[in-house]
């Protein structure tokens, strides 16, 4: 299964459940791109399938304008009407139009957009990036695939880069595309990884961990492939091969903190699957299992302003978050 066949595929993934988690009211919006997700796609690519970069992404190299005339030269593209353009682009002022303080008489448009504009339409079907973005997706990826600890993940002539897996879990079609599937021919062990690139400090994933769900993500897309060597004729040769932990590669954007390596406990892949409590925090999260279940009462009843066990429960939500503490008195 191509990258492109799997995007079509219609099947419930870590996204879905992710975003399901946080508010089923968003479940249907499309995802925000933002400049943090472009690079992570990016070193993603370059890292796993290089010889795709360039079908994928064209580079521009003139200087990106703001982003009001990015919309407006985006919106230009599409509906080739400046007036409708400048009406998506949000910008108070016609931007093809020379504002009269103009001495060389070009519009704001000629200055600051159409080298952009025209990037866009030579590389119409791709995402076009800045050349700032494919310089630093090109650093990331050297350091990655040059440090001693990571270096190895990379490794195209053992291990298998973007694979695209359909499955099944409670009867439901289910899909996983794993970046990384690392694999050990000797030992005989196979081990899901997953590359995440962050703005921040490396030593914060901990609580991006937490914050963005990943936990389920390490659940999810370790019953992937488990199911996978089972039942996809892919995967016959590894079929008696060892699991590892799931693993998350973390790299800096800034480069300050070398990558580091977080390897998921068995404890939290199980928690991932049927839910638990965050340590510390009493309160309980949701499993894949549980969330799989709410995504199919939502779709059933096409209800989605509430979580389902909100309107189980008439719209109230309990709280239970405090505990009695029994005193001792001494007379």
């Amino acid at each position: 299964m191509t990258e492109k066949e799997y995007r079509k595929l219609d099947a419930i993934n870590y996204s879905t459940l992710s975003r399901l988690n946080n508010s089923p009211v968003g479940l249907n919006a499309p995802s925000e791109q933002t400049s943090f997700f472009t690079m992570g796609s990016l070193v993603d690519c370059l890292c796993t399938t290089p010889d795709e970069y360039y079908n994928k992404y064209y580079v521009s190299t003139v200087a990106m304008p703001s982003d009001a005339m990015v919309e407006y030269c985006k919106a230009l593209v599409e509906t080739n009407d400046p007036q409708a353009a400048w009406t998506a682009s949000g910008l108070k002022s016609d931007p093809a139009v020379p504002p009269k303080s103009s001495k060389d008489g070009l519009s704001k448009y000629d200055k600051e957009g159409k080298g952009y504009y025209n990037d866009l339409i030579a590389g119409k079907g791709k995402e076009v990036i800045s050349f700032e973005q494919h310089t630093q997706a090109n650093m990331l990826t050297t350091i990655l695939e040059q440090n001693k600890f990571t270096g190895k993940y990379f490794n195209k002539q053992t291990n298998l880069f973007q694979v695209a897996l359909e499955w099944e879990y409670m009867g439901k079609s289910c899909k996983s595309l794993l970046d990384i599937v690392d694999i050990d021919n000797e030992l005989k062990t196979i081990r899901p990884v997953d590359l995440k690139t962050t703005g921040k400090s490396v030593f914060t994933f901990m609580r991006s961990y937490i914050d963005y769900k990943y936990y389920l993500q390490a659940s999810f897309y370790t019953a992937a492939l488990k199911f996978a060597l089972k039942y996809d004729d892919r995967f016959i040769a590894y079929e008696n091969y060892t699991v590892l932990p799931f693993q998350f590669i973390v790299i800096e954007t800034n480069y300050k903190n070398p990558p580091h390596i977080f390897e998921v406990d068995e404890q939290d892949i199980l928690v991932g699957e049927k839910g638990g409590k965050i340590n510390g925090r009493d309160y309980s999260i949701k499993g894949f299992k549980e969330l799989i279940e709410d995504l199919e009462y939502h779709r059933n009843n096409n209800q989605w302003e509430y979580k389902s066990e909100i309107y189980a429960n008439d719209g109230i939500i309990s709280i239970n978050s405090l505990k009695s503490k029994e005193i001792e008195i001494v007379t």
